[in-house]
């Protein structure tokens, strides 16, 4: 992995994110896309490839997909990668005991909206503020074709943001959308998240972010390594909150 410059770091702080380039070594990623071919190959129809694969679960057995792409995350190869990502957020986090704060391998399937985040924080979701958000592209760059996600630059100035929690259909996502967002999305410029294989996008607990419309013909995967720094324990009431996933109060 590479270190953090000076003025990457005063680029964080002052927009909410960066993008590192070639932070991943490419034999760790391609240790990480073999891994991930053989696990799905036990699964293939023919000569089908890890993308038709996914397709065709995603309608046939939604539930054997999803376990699949959960497993992912616990793979030695990926692991790596997330270790990597640990000792690169100490340059950013604060003092404290770095810890996992989960990391999964998301999902984007061609022309679907159900597994599409809307505008929200992260912060809805963790139980403890100091977070990072590492995410990078697998088996092909990210791209505004296959959806890649998009960021409100400065928007982690706001701080903690209200937020309603919807559901598109029964086996979409739950997303704790940022409550009156239309204002913060004219108001901050939208930026996207343009990736290479072996670079990582890293932002800030507080900023706004989506995924967007996947409309290739491929899907997107998308690794994901959070990472907090724990000063004190949270409390129960704000553990419970998170893990509810319901709207804030109203004001």
């Amino acid at each position: 992995m590479v270190t953090i410059s000076k003025e990457i770091k005063i680029f964080f702080e002052n927009n909410g994110y960066c993008i590192l380039k070639n932070a991943i070594n490419k034999d760790k990623l391609l240790n990480l896309e073999n891994d991930i071919n053989s696990l799905f190959k036990k699964f293939s129809v023919g000569e089908e490839t890890v993308h038709g694969i996914s397709v065709r679960l995603d309608k046939e057995n939604k539930k054997l997909l999803y376990k699949l792409f959960n497993m992912i995350k616990d793979m030695g190869s990926f692991l790596t990668i997330s270790n990597d990502c640990f000792e690169l957020s100490k340059e950013i986090l604060p003092q404290g005991i770095i810890s996992s704060a989960g990391q999964a391998v998301l999902l984007g399937l061609p022309d679907d909206e159900r597994l599409v985040y809307d505008w929200h924080q992260e912060s809805a979701y963790m139980a403890y503020p100091d977070t990072l958000h590492f995410q990078f592209p697998i088996f092909r760059p990210a791209t505004l074709e296959n959806g890649t996600m998009s960021v409100l630059s400065c928007s982690h100035k706001l701080g903690e943001l209200s937020y309603d929690s919807f559901q598109k259909t029964k086996d979409s996502l739950i997303n704790l959308k940022v409550r009156d967002i239309n204002k913060y999305a004219e108001e901050l410029d939208e930026v996207p998240f343009l990736m290479d294989l072996g670079d990582v996008g890293v932002f800030h607990n507080n900023t706004i972010h989506r995924s967007n419309h996947n409309s290739s013909q491929f899907v997107r995967f998308s690794g994901v390594i959070r990472v907090n720094t724990i000063n004190e324990v949270a409390s129960d009431e704000r553990i419970e909150l998170k893990k509810a996933r319901k709207s804030s109060p109203k004001s």
